[in-house]
């Protein structure tokens, strides 16, 4: 997992160059990128949000990676809904040992 191994310099270069892929996609027509801006202003985010990830992105390295991982993903949850039958089996699963 991510919290217990750190990125090669390779991975890490593939998952930036598919952010910025990503980011440059979604914003192919003036409608998508006025609905992009939209959706920041709604989360209350800088209108220049996705320009300023960019520019950060290139200091992000293998390590920081781990340390938000270990941070963030160690204690996962899981909301579910749904029949009580279904859901006991779930949370039994979900909260086994390793």
């Amino acid at each position: 997992s991510m919290s217990e191994i750190e990125l090669s310099d390779e991975e890490l270069v593939l998952a930036k160059a598919k952010f910025k892929g990503k980011l440059a996609y979604d914003s192919q027509t003036i409608a998508q990128s006025a609905s992009r801006k939209a959706y920041l202003i709604s989360l209350n985010y800088n209108i220049n949000y996705d320009d300023i990830s960019l520019t950060k992105i290139g200091s992000i390295t293998p390590k920081d990676l781990k340390e938000v991982a270990i941070k963030y993903l160690s204690k996962p949850l899981l909301s579910l809904c749904g029949r009580k039958t279904i859901l006991d089996k779930l949370e039994r699963n979900w909260t086994k040992p390793n």
